[in-house]
């Protein structure tokens, strides 16, 4: 341990050097001046052109040395490369003849319905928002097989329909606190589409629960809350809706 530490505050032998000795009285920048250069500059001949260059490198290059990046990709591309020598897709390797890069293709988002721009083929949604809502819904209904499938746009259309207010309290509530109650509970059999959904605000949807709409006015009214709406006539838009499944 004494020998080991007394070696790191020992310096370099060469005059003038400061630095910490490395190995053979000489320090790390010293010691590799000393071994054969791997990188030592060699005059070797353009395997394209054929002109006389200085390259480093000691082991050579798979396909050869090359004077410049026209014969480089003369080599790679063959005669019919247009691509000039400093454009961008050399760095990639891309194929010849080129032709422009495509622009973001037009997509509607499967969750809100939005118009967005992408360069993946497959793009579903605008954004990780849309990604992880629709995510939750498939979520859902896997771990209570519920069948059924349902869009943001189509809540957004529900919600209209509703003058943009909670089914159940009759609250004004802004689109983006707005959220899809199932009128059905899905642990208790209810399907995940359209037809049981209502918007409802959080408050509403967070105290429903998984409870069906008679069970839910029974607490509500124990507890001593405010009334909501849960039994509608036939000539009510909500039973309408219900019973049709029809959103518009």
């Amino acid at each position: 341990m004494a020998r080991q530490q007394d070696s790191r505050t020992r310096t370099c032998s060469q005059r003038g050097c400061t630095k910490a000795l490395r190995a053979r009285g000489l320090c790390g920048t010293h010691y590799n001046q000393t071994l054969p250069s791997r990188h030592q500059k060699k005059t070797v001949a353009c395997v394209t052109c054929g002109q006389i260059v200085e390259r480093a490198g000691g082991g050579g290059r798979r396909f050869g040395f090359t004077c410049s990046d026209r014969c480089r990709a003369l080599l790679t591309h063959g005669e019919t490369c247009e691509l000039p020598p400093d454009h961008w897709a050399r760095m990639y390797g891309a194929t010849c003849p080129w032709s422009p890069p495509k622009l973001p293709a037009r997509f509607d988002c499967q969750w809100c319905g939005a118009e967005f721009r992408s360069r993946q083929p497959n793009a579903r949604y605008c954004g990780p928002r849309c990604s992880k809502g629709a995510g939750r819904r498939l979520r859902r209904a896997r771990e209570f097989n519920a069948p059924g499938v349902y869009t943001w746009t189509q809540v957004t259309r529900l919600w209209i329909a509703f003058d943009r207010c909670c089914a159940y309290c009759r609250d004004s509530v802004p689109l983006d606190f707005i959220q899809a109650e199932h009128v059905v509970p899905l642990s208790k059999g209810g399907r995940n589409d359209l037809r049981n959904l209502l918007p409802s605000c959080a408050a509403c949807n967070r105290d429903k629960g998984a409870h069906s709409l008679k069970a839910w006015a029974l607490r509500r009214a124990v507890r001593g809350l405010r009334p909501v709406v849960t039994t509608w006539r036939h000539d009510d838009r909500r039973y309408a809706h219900l019973a049709s499944g029809l959103a518009e």
